[in-house]
């Protein structure tokens, strides 16, 4: 991510420093570190200043340099060339609020050096998205400037950086002191102290090391010792290469690739990947991956947010300029509200050095002066000069990308001032202005617009054009803000228009727009005419009459309210309208403050110019700057390809859960914890909010709980905020914003759905403008993939890509000749086969020239598996118990009829006929009595012996109830038992079944591979990438297919052993309730006969006092 820096900026060079209100030249020295991270000028006291370069907004020297007061002018011996030897440094964290710094040296050559590199420094992307092992050495060397000539470090400047709270303070002392202690041995003298309130550290101590030790003593991260069990199989101190693989495999690698991703890519070469990253983060010499190894690999380049070439130039730049969303803003000029702001040229520098590649003027007559002004007309807002913006706009158009700048002019002045207007822009733009058509591209219908690539450095003026030069558009009147809506219409010059039936002629009127605050804009004059070309604005009429002109070099401009009346009544018709030739969306008239709409709102009808007011830096804002990040930030994002090529075809303003052609993904995003959020003691929490068509966007929905006190290491460890169904991914983007428990802002982070890579990341937050924190991160765990392909799938595919190369790699010189012009239908498989067509171009017709058979696996049956009632009650374990119980019963009761023999005996003495087991259950109470009602001696007798007899049932009745839960709960864990084992039996299927699937698979490929080389010749090599990508697809559509089926028949045998489980658990628990309130209800002197049958394993009946129920 280093920039190479010329040696001089490293070693220093003198300037004197000077203000451009102070008549002081300082003598410094100036330079920047060997990172690239900071400015720093050392006065000849020894004193350092020094600015974080990622602040730096521009650079400037010659011409547009600062000059000092003119009285103070006296103060520089050769003040004629002052400018040319000036450095003047421009930082800020908004686009309105730019502060200057100025050096002078004694070379024009040395300022231009500096001015250069230090440019491309501030402005290299890489550095900006970089890792947190690199905004740490960036906070080391921060702290470094604080070392006194002494070489001493105060520890109170280090704790200032860390905390404010007096209790975070101690909280920093304390792992600093820590860090110390483990990093040097105890006879080192780390810090030193002249008093008990000013203790320092010795830079010498002081290393990089030190300073990681102190981040990790002050971070403590739990979490990351929770991720190593995890990867660990075995309770280890280190991860094995094995895991490593795996988890690299599993874990961190974006499921959504393409074959020549996993060609050419080395993330996909595991084991390679695996080496070197225990080479180059495990601290020890051994072969595996510690807790701190696998620490340091988790904050390192490898483990980025963003997929680092998206960053670079990687969309195609040859395409029609309508098929790209193009970086757009609104009244340019504004440092404000719409009405009482002040207007200012600097504004043009900071937005299209920020990547913006269309600007708007508003053109005035001046008031007091004879020259044409910018301003907001009919508002209190102070006006610039038009031709201090048009050399800024020269000055600073393609400094940052040298891709087309477009000017949107809305013009209010005299023909005289408009023609001033033209000549400022040919002195000002000299060869940069597009002043005519290039070739290949004319400005007629039926023609597309030229590609960026064809426009690089020049800049296209958007203005009405003339209606007497040769190519006219139909209506030369803009509604730029609404206020000339109500200006008659010229009649229209084609001759197609002639042409239109009853019903087009009445689409032809206008939309009425809101009416905005300025009037009528004022006929082009010839010179401004001259300048006009491949964008002119006309009044909206219809789409159909659009698309009958076709005029690509037409567009117009519509306000937020009417184009969203559009988006809803004429979706797809503005979609395609968009395909073809220009428009721009601005705010409505009511924003008087500025604000913005919600930019992707539009996005998502391909409008390519939304245009916001970038001096607010609001959340539609921070929006637009994060996706145009992308690309080289270069003003330029090619549209997805359903929503730019004309044979595609898409509504995007309905709620629909699928788009034919489209693969919706998942995005699962957990947040688990923060680090170094705040200086201050306060609570925190996270925002996720996903945004893109209607059905995709999620905002305020998912939002972490608030850690509170806490702005070091929140723990958050939150559940994972999923959205299930991504419809159009390629339009979506995720923001994750942190705010304090108030609701303050802390910084945010904007990432495009397709630009994320998926695993444990750090992300580093952002402010408004979009400029790093630097150590404040918020560490999440992502996923994502596509939504109806299974992870394992997923797997399988980049497995076979590894596996079997040779399916992915160029044509052998001998392969057979012909072009490979059809390669698959959806119409050409049936139930058990899909059929991959290779068709070939032989003369006038097409031909087959092979057909290559992707047979689906033999149709797998799963296993029968049921849950049985009869099976568990006569499981050994529950039948142990029966008969413990049986047992238990033939023990009480031989003790009964113990008992109660002495009774019998007495009572037979006595008359009475013997009392037994048998026939003492059937003897009422009352017969009793009458029994022994003769005589005293006998009713006392009678008595002893029923009171014997109750107190036997007692007896038994408590064992009963003792011995019946036992039973019960074996029977419920025989129940549970035999469910997994039936369970296990079922995973042990699918694996087995999974395997042989993807050993078909690969054997499918190697079956083919051959085949596929020799359709494709070596000058068909353009049409064999489009080859290997639809064997790919079909890889991927059989795979998924196949297995599936297999998820769908383990789901459906699963569900069906829950089911039975919980029948029978229901069963038991129902049989159990009503036998358990059977012992309960019983007398202790009325026992009921059946209850001693409740365990005859011999009948599968389980009985109650009253009733029985049979399973």
């Amino acid at each position: 991510m280093d920039l190479l820096l010329d040696q001089s900026l490293i070693e220093g060079e003198e300037f004197y420093k000077w203000d451009e209100d102070s008549p002081v030249l300082t003598p410094v020295t100036l330079k920047v570190d060997e990172k690239g991270f900071f400015l720093s000028w050392t006065r000849h006291c020894g004193e350092t200043d020094f600015l974080d370069i990622s602040f730096i907004r521009d650079t400037r020297t010659g011409r547009y340099a600062k000059t000092p007061s003119p009285r103070y002018c006296a103060n520089f011996e050769s003040y004629d060339s002052l400018k040319d030897k000036t450095v003047t440094i421009c930082y800020s964290n908004d686009f309105v609020n730019v502060q200057f710094l100025n050096f002078s040296c004694d070379s024009k050559d040395v300022a231009k050096i500096w001015c250069d590199d230090i440019l491309k420094v501030a402005y290299n992307l890489r550095a900006l998205n970089g890792s947190v092992e690199v905004f740490l050495k960036k906070a080391y060397t921060r702290l470094l400037f604080n070392v006194d000539r002494s070489g001493l470090l105060p520890v109170s400047s280090v704790v200032k950086h860390f905390a404010s709270h007096n209790e975070d303070r101690r909280q920093v002392e304390q792992a600093l002191k820590f860090a110390s202690v483990s990093v040097f041995s105890s006879d080192t003298d780390v810090f030193l102290s002249d008093t008990e309130r000013n203790i320092y550290i010795h830079s010498k101590y002081f290393t990089y090391d030190l300073f990681y030790q102190f981040y990790r003593k002050l971070t403590v991260r739990p979490e990351i010792d929770k991720i190593f069990a995890q990867i660990c199989k075995e309770k280890k101190k280190y991860l094995t290469f094995d895991e490593v693989v795996d988890f690299l495999r599993e874990v961190q690698t974006d499921p959504r690739v393409t074959p020549v991703q996993i060609e050419r890519c080395i993330d996909y070469d595991y084991e390679r990947k695996a080496s070197n990253i225990i080479r180059l983060y495990e601290p020890s010499t051994r072969r595996g991956l510690s807790h701190e190894g696998l620490f340091r690999y988790l904050i390192s380049e490898e483990c980025l947010p963003v997929k680092l070439d998206k960053l670079d130039l990687s969309h195609d730049m040859t395409e029609p300029l309508a098929h790209y969303f193009i970086n757009s803003s609104h009244n340019t000029y504004l440092t404000g509200n719409q009405v009482t702001s002040k207007s200012s040229s600097e504004m043009y520098r900071q937005v299209l050095l920020s990547g913006s590649r269309c600007v708007e003027l508003d053109f005035w007559d001046g008031t007091f002066i004879n020259e044409p002004i910018v301003v907001h007309g009919h508002t209190l807002v102070q006006e610039i000069l038009a031709k201090d913006a048009i050399d800024a706009i020269a000055e600073s158009a393609f400094k940052t990308s040298e891709y087309p700048v477009i000017l949107s002019f809305e013009n209010h002045c005299s023909k005289i001032n408009q023609a001033k207007i033209a000549k400022y822009c040919r002195e000002s733009f000299g060869e940069m202005l597009l002043d005519g058509a290039i070739d290949g591209y004319p400005l007629e219908p039926n023609h597309p617009l030229p590609p960026p690539s064809l426009l690089k450095r020049k800049i296209i003026i958007k203005n009405k054009k003339n209606a007497d030069i040769k190519t006219k558009p139909d209506i030369i009147d803009e509604n730029e803000e609404g206020g000339d809506d109500d200006v008659m219409e010229e009649a229209p010059n084609d001759s197609k228009a002639g042409e239109l039936s009853t019903k087009q002629m009445q689409l032809r009127q206008p939309i009425m727009a809101q009416k905005g605050t300025v009037g009528k804009e004022t006929e082009a004059c010839a010179e401004i005419s001259d300048l006009v070309n491949y964008i002119q604005p006309v009044r909206f009429h219809s789409f159909e009459q659009a698309e009958l002109q076709n005029k690509s070099y037409e567009m117009s401009s519509f306000t937020e309210s009417k184009a969203e009346t559009l988006l809803v009544e004429q979706s797809v018709e503005f979609v395609n309208y968009n395909k073809r030739q220009l428009s721009r969306v601005y705010p409505d008239g009511f924003r008087f403050f500025s604000d913005n709409f919600m930019p992707h709102l539009f996005w998502n009808t391909g409008v390519q110019m939304v245009a916001l007011n970038f001096q607010s830096l609001d959340v539609p804002m921070q929006l637009n700057l994060g996706l145009f990040e992308f690309n080289n930030r270069c003003g330029y994002l090619l549209k997805p390809q359903k929503i730019r090529h004309e044979n595609e075809s898409i509504a995007v303003n309905f709620s629909r859960s699928r788009i034919d052609g489209i693969a919706a993904e998942f995005v699962s995003i957990q947040v688990i914890s923060g680090q170094l959020l705040s200086d201050k003691r306060i609570g925190t929490y996270v925002e996720v909010e996903i945004y893109g068509i209607p059905v995709d966007t999620h905002r305020k929905k998912f939002r972490t709980k608030t850690i509170p006190s806490n702005g070091i290491n929140p723990w958050y460890d939150e559940n994972p905020f999923v959205v299930s169904r991504v419809v159009f991914p390629d339009l979506a983007s995720l923001r994750l914003a942190v705010y304090e428990e108030s609701g303050c802002f802390i910084g945010h982070r904007v990432l495009p759905i397709n630009a994320m890579s998926p695993g444990y990341k750090h992300i580093s937050l952002r402010n408004e403008l979009g400029q790093p924190l630097g150590l404040p991160t918020i560490f999440v765990h992502i996923k994502a993939g596509y939504n109806n392909v299974p992870d394992e799938c997923h797997q399988a595919i980049r497995e076979d890509a590894v596996m079997y190369p040779g399916l992915f790699t160029e044509p052998d010189e001998d392969s057979a000749l012909g072009e490979v012009i059809y390669l698959y239908s959806n119409q050409t498989y049936d139930a058990n086969h899909r059929n991959l067509l290779i068709r070939y171009r032989g003369g006038e017709t097409d031909q087959i020239l092979e057909v290559l058979p992707f047979s689906r696996y033999e149709p797998f049956e799963p296993p029968e598996l049921l849950l049985s009632l009869t099976e568990i009650l006569e499981a050994k374990s529950v039948f142990e118990k029966r008969d413990e119980y049986k047992k238990k019963i033939k023990q009480v009761r031989s003790k009964l009829e113990k008992t109660l023999s002495s009774s019998s005996m007495e009572l037979e003495e006595n008359g009475m006929k013997k009392w037994t087991v048998k026939n003492i259950f059937s003897v009422k109470k009352q017969k009793l009595s009458e029994t022994v009602k003769e005589t005293d001696e006998k009713r006392e007798s009678a008595d002893r012996r029923v009171a014997a007899e109750i107190d036997c049932k007692k007896a038994e009745k408590k064992m009963a109830l003792e011995t019946f839960e036992s039973f019960w709960k074996s029977a419920f864990a025989e129940l549970k038992k035999s469910c997994n084992e039936k369970l296990v039996t079922l995973k042990d299927w699918k694996k087995k079944t999974k395997k042989d699937i993807e050993n078909s698979m690969y054997a499918q490929i190697k079956k083919n591979k051959q085949a596929v080389k020799i359709l494709v010749s070596k000058r068909n090599s353009d049409q064999y990438d489009e080859l290997r990508s639809k064997i790919f697809d079909e890889m991927v559509l059989k795979g998924y297919d196949d297995k599936k089926k297999l998820e769908e028949h383990y789901q459906s045998v699963k569900d069906r052993l829950d089911d039975q489980y919980k029948d029978i658990e229901s069963t038991l628990e129902r049989c159990k309730g009503k036998c358990l309130g059977d012992l309960d209800c019983c007398n202790d002197d009325i026992w009921p006969h059946n209850l001693y049958d409740i365990f005859d394993s011999e009948r599968y009946v389980i009985f109650s006092a009253s009733s029985h129920l049979e399973v």
